[in-house]
């Protein structure tokens, strides 16, 4: 990723700019949900080539696949149905537009996340109620062959399914706080403890230092401070991520490095973009700023900015969606 933006492109139908460059491998490539009352939820995706927002629908999760072969929508009525869930699965090339069946109810498929193949769709399957979730399994589905896998699995806890290294491999964190990555089949390959909770990203391959990881990334337990990267194979520590400003976060315009105004928030870590950054949300006086920083916790580059409440409301989506 870029250190610097060169052009600014709104959302559709709210005060929210995307700072971009033409180099970027990674952009908002949807964008869902509203601050506005009585305007139907709208969705949009972003056309990989003019790079312009298109209408999806109303009450719609769209999330583009990397390089934006497909896009994936949960939609909100599906969690009214009794009998399964579904996922809608468009191709824009073609056009083509269908509805797959995934899982059976009770249960609700939501947290819809790509590989980095492009081709594998992973969705956790909870049961229960919003505020006392459970994880009763998951469902991967392949968008090339339009097959659907689910499967019920004891454990795990409320953060959900992430991908693994692989197509072939999960991670999730089980109710006594083990760390586990998991097989298709449900079957638990290894497992590590005492390393905090985990940050629902997946895992991912970091220049960190002059050596080169997959590691996993949790809310460091005990003492620490920030966010814990481990060894993916191992479980050994790589590094950790300041857990606020430490270093000063220039683009928010603070006095020194470590200063809070009054209204600052701490960052808050929200996955990867590149091998050497990460996204990251900082609010401050009613703006919200999507930032790129570096792995030592310093700010690089403002992404997005906008109303926090709007922020708050609306979903973007980064993907690699351009070929």
């Amino acid at each position: 990723m870029p250190t610097t933006s060169t052009t600014t492109v709104k959302i559709p139908g709210t005060k929210i700019t995307l700072h971009e460059n033409p180099a970027d491998p990674v952009w908002v490539s949807s964008a869902y949900g509203t601050a506005q009352q009585g305007e139907g939820s709208p969705a949009y995706v972003r056309d990989a080539k003019a790079g312009k927002f298109q209408y999806f629908g109303n009450f719609q999760q769209p999330t583009v696949s990397p390089r934006g072969t497909y896009v994936a929508a949960l939609s909100v009525t599906t969690l009214s149905r009794t009998d399964y869930n579904t996922i809608r699965l468009v191709t824009p090339a073609t056009g083509e537009d269908v509805e797959l069946r995934t899982a059976d109810k009770p249960g609700d498929t939501m947290d819809a996340r790509w590989n980095a193949d492009g081709r594998h769709l992973l969705m956790t399957l909870y049961t229960g109620r919003p505020g006392s979730l459970n994880i009763a399994g998951f469902v991967i589905v392949d968008a090339a062959t339009k097959s659907v896998r689910s499967r019920l699995t004891p454990g795990g806890r409320k953060g959900g399914y992430s991908w693994g290294p692989d197509a072939s491999t999960l991670l999730r964190q089980e109710t006594d706080g083990a760390i586990s990555f998991v097989g298709l089949d449900g079957t638990v390959a290894r497992s590590f403890r005492d390393k905090g909770d985990l940050m629902n990203v997946g895992t991912a391959t970091l220049r960190i230092g002059t050596v080169t990881a997959t590691v996993f990334a949790t809310a460091c337990p005990g003492t620490l401070k920030g966010v814990c990267l481990w060894d993916a194979t191992t479980g050994a520590r790589r590094a950790v991520i300041p857990s606020d400003k430490s270093s000063g976060d220039k683009s928010l315009g603070d006095k020194s490095p470590g200063d809070k105004s009054p209204g600052d928030k701490s960052r808050v870590f929200n996955g990867w973009l590149d091998s050497e950054h990460f996204l990251a949300t900082v609010t401050k006086t009613g703006t919200t700023r999507l930032v790129l920083a570096d792995l030592n916790g310093k700010t690089q580059r403002v992404l997005a900015e906008g109303p926090a409440t709007e922020l708050k409301a609306v979903t973007l989506w980064y993907s690699r969606a351009r070929a």
